[in-house]
């Protein structure tokens, strides 16, 4: 059985390609025209010319032309718009799995060790321009969501959009947003209710009390809400209890 071959990086194709290469031919694939394929002298794996795949926009940069011969230096920005490239595809490619705040997005694509750090900042800034990867918006969307499965409070749905990545001014704007038009008590009481719907009717109104407020306070809402939402609960004071 023919053992399987991994298929190689353009970086890996570049580093092979040594001494002075030079370009054969450059052209934009229909299927992407913000992408150009250059070819260079010589042949990979044997059979073919060595191929590679930059954006566009690198290419007006580096002005690249067929037949020009790479020195060190242009050969060093080449492979820097090649990391470009395959961070920049690799970001895209996350974003339409699972939106993210940029410092997520960073430590995704950090963490199998296949982009550089300085890389990742750069393409972020630009899909950042772009409007692609907006930090604020994403902000917003999460803490709306958050609020229609479930009642929370403000403090809860900031925490959570931290633990996201998101920066605390923009998690603490999105989350009074969030709530601006809701009543945090009439919430409170609707998840309070929602909770004693599942206790025993022998627990003893102090454990009920001790329950309730345990599951309104990881739910973010402040303590004074807590008390009265509980009060219309259980349909009683609770300041004995």
């Amino acid at each position: 059985m023919r053992a399987h071959t991994p298929r190689k990086s353009a970086l890996d194709r570049l580093h092979e390609l040594g001494g002075k290469p030079r370009i054969r031919t450059i052209s934009t694939p229909q299927s992407d025209p913000s992408r150009v394929a250059i070819t260079f002298d010589g042949v990979h794996d044997g059979a073919r010319a060595t191929r590679i795949s930059i954006r566009a926009r690198d290419l007006k940069q580096l002005s690249l032309v067929p037949g020009m011969v790479l020195d060190a230096e242009t050969l060093e920005a080449l492979k820097r718009a090649v990391r470009l490239d395959m961070a920049h595809r690799a970001a895209l490619a996350s974003l339409q799995r699972a939106p993210c705040s940029r410092r997520r997005l960073i430590e995704r694509l950090s963490r199998r060790g296949a982009h550089d750090r300085a890389i990742l900042e750069t393409v972020c800034d630009e899909l950042s321009a772009a409007g692609i990867l907006n930090d604020e918006a994403s902000a917003r969307s999460a803490a709306r969501a958050m609020v229609a499965r479930r009642p929370a409070g403000k403090r809860l749905i900031e925490q959570k959009l931290r633990a996201k990545g998101i920066a605390p001014a923009t998690a603490k704007a999105a989350a009074e947003e969030a709530v601006a038009d809701r009543d945090p008590l009439t919430d409170a009481t609707s998840l309070a209710r929602k909770r004693l719907r599942t206790m025993s009717p022998d627990l003893e109104r102090h454990v009920v009390v001790r329950r309730l407020s345990g599951v309104l306070a990881r739910g973010g809402f402040d303590p004074d809400v807590c008390r009265r939402a509980i009060e219309r609960a259980v349909g009683e004071s609770i300041d004995d209890a």
